[in-house]
This record gives C-alpha cells, structure tokens and sequence, in this order.
C-alpha cells in the first residue's frame, strides 16, 4: 500500500529461539551474527517471522512480555527515489490453523527502521507486548508501493513497485522464514497463511527455506512480566503489591504513553485489546459498549479469562462508519465502557480508519 498502515496499534513488540522455561527473560530468534544478504520487498502490507533457527523451531515456550527486539540490516532506497517507507510494527502471532497458519494477537506501535546500513542493529523496547505459550513473533511491513511519488504518475517514473526493499535476512542453511502479504490484511484477528495462494490481492506467501529473518527478542515471564501481560500487581516504586486476592478489574492495552488507536475495515469491523486483571474472578466477563456522545455505535459481549490480555471484536454501525470514513482526519473519537458485574471500566479511545 502507499499511505501508513492499517494494523491496528496495541504495543510494541518481539520476536523467537529458546531458553529454559524457568528463566525470568528468555531471549528468542536469531543471534544477529550472520550478515544480512538477502534483500525481500512486498508492494502490501506484509508480515515475515522465524518458523526455525539453526535447526530448531521458533515459538514462545511461555506466556510472557516482549521487553526488547533487536533486528539487523535496513531497508534499501531505490536511485533516485525519495527515501523508502522505513515504518513498521511488530505482532504476537498465535497459531490458527493447519498449514503452518498465525493469527495477529497484538500489533506494536509504529517504530522506523535505517536506510541503506545493512550492517545497522537496532532495538526497541516495546511496552505491554503481551504474547503467549505457543505463538511467535512478526516484523511486520506496510508495504511502501510507489512511496513517495503521485499514484497517478506513469508507471516508468514511479519508484517501489515492489514496495518498499528491506536487506534484514540472512542465508542460513538450517533456518527458514515465513511470510505472508495481503493489503490491509495483517492487523489484529487477522489470519496470516504462508502456505497458499499467489494473487497479492487475496492475500499469498510462503515459507523460505535457507532463510533468516535477522531479529531478536527477549521475552520476560513470570513475575518479571508487567501486570497486563500476567505479572504482578506493583506499586510506584516496583515493589510487589502483597495483600490477598485484588479486585478484578479490565484495562485497554495501550501504545506506549498514547492509548489504542483501533482501525476499522471498509466491513466496519475492529478490535481491542483489553486486559483481565486481578484474582477474585476466574474470568473477566460483561458487555462492551462504544459511545459516540451518548449514543450506541457499536456493542458486543466478552469473556476473558484472568490475567490474561484478550481482544474484543466489534463492528460500527452504518451513520457512524459513514461519519468516521467520511471525515477530513479519519479519526472518530469515542467512549469506550466496559460494563462487569464487578464494576464499569470507561476509557476514551480514537477509532481510526
């Protein structure tokens, strides 16, 4: 695509390998010692991650936190061309299906990549990434075609047809990468499939062997988690909070200091990421309701299980998706409430489109 992407933002995030399952952090994915050689680049939106390492599989062993990611190379600029598209998110991606197929749990906020430093390591530190026993990581693209020039140029006068060019992978013979590419259809819920398809329009991939996506993430687990991926409830100073069951309460997974910002599709559907803390209820369950003033947008009941961060989908209704699409900013600013049997939990959201 050629404007910014349409992941939805929850946190920001990580990546894959192995360490023992006791470990307070774990560190997964590739080691960053290999050069990046391989150069890959995808008009749409597109999402690549680690399916094997140096001979072993690449999930998370564990529930836990994404608290650093690491990636090595760059992306490439085309002579000359205006700078490359260099924004990108990062996704925990659970397992959905047969076939090798993820589904988008949780997409960071946006972070940038360097241009034309393959050699370049870079590291984000990303907050309330949650990701679970399982899943995996995906650095994720917003494709780039034709960034940068008028979409109405002729074709032999545009740059990136291709997308954007990125030189963050390595030949390595015991390794393999997937990837999955479809516009507009690699954000929250949705279904990445690397092992079919062709067209770009509905949506195709693969997964290459002999090839290493150049990325590492340390995942903290246990009590070193934050509370809205599982940890403990602290206080200001970092010290545990001891005192028995706390209260059950829901809270809207963030962007860093900025709150959600979900994307609503041209169906009219999006989702939220909310998380079920405290320990006096098994689960966090009730009826989630979006306010444009005080009227009803959009409604939907949830139930998610205790300390756990789960996604809620909803879908606008019509006079209001046709004010949201219709509007200058493509902004839409909401109330978002929470209705439980242990409380209402009300938080003002942005839906974007």
């Amino acid at each position: 695509m050629h404007g910014l992407s349409r992941v939805a933002p929850a946190v920001l995030a990580a990546l894959v390998l192995a360490a023992p399952a006791s470990a307070a952090t774990i560190t997964l994915g590739s080691d960053l010692t290999a050069p990046a050689t391989i150069v890959d680049a995808h008009a749409a939106d597109s999402a690549f991650w680690n399916t094997t390492v140096a001979g072993a599989g690449v999930t998370v062993p564990e529930d836990g936190q994404v608290i650093k990611v690491t990636v090595k190379g760059s992306a490439l600029k085309e002579q000359g061309a205006a700078d490359p598209a260099t924004m990108v998110h990062f996704q925990s991606l659970h397992p959905a299906a047969a076939n090798g197929a993820r589904q988008v749990f949780l997409t960071s906020a946006a972070a940038y990549m360097p241009i034309d430093n393959p050699g370049a390591v870079s590291s984000f530190e990303p907050e309330n990434l949650c990701v679970r026993a399982g899943g995996a990581v995906a650095f994720n693209t917003i494709g780039g075609f034709r960034w940068g020039g008028s979409l109405t140029a002729p074709l032999d006068e545009a740059h990136y047809h291709n997308g954007t060019p990125w030189q963050i992978f390595a030949a390595a013979r015991t390794s393999a990468t997937a990837w999955y590419s479809k516009d507009n259809g690699t954000k929250n819920g949705d279904t990445l499939t690397p092992a079919g398809g062709t067209d770009p329009r509905e949506g195709h991939g693969t997964v290459e062997q002999g090839k290493e996506l150049l990325m590492q993430v340390v995942v903290a687990t246990g009590q070193d988690r934050s509370e809205p991926c599982g940890g403990p409830r602290r206080h200001a100073d970092g010290s545990l909070v001891q005192t028995g069951p706390a209260p059950s309460y829901l809270k809207v997974a963030s962007s860093g200091s900025k709150p959600q910002q979900p994307y609503v599709t041209k169906d009219r559907k999006f989702t939220t990421g909310v998380y079920c803390g405290g320990t006096a209820n098994a689960v966090c369950s009730g009826t989630a309701t979006m306010l444009l003033g005080t009227r009803i947008i959009a409604k939907a009941n949830f139930s998610i299980a205790k300390l756990k961060t789960g996604t809620i989908p909803m879908r606008l209704g019509k006079t209001s998706f046709r004010k949201l699409d219709g509007s200058t900013t493509k902004t839409l600013k909401v109330t978002y409430v929470l209705s439980t049997a242990f409380g209402d939990f009300t938080t003002p959201l942005t839906l974007k489109r």
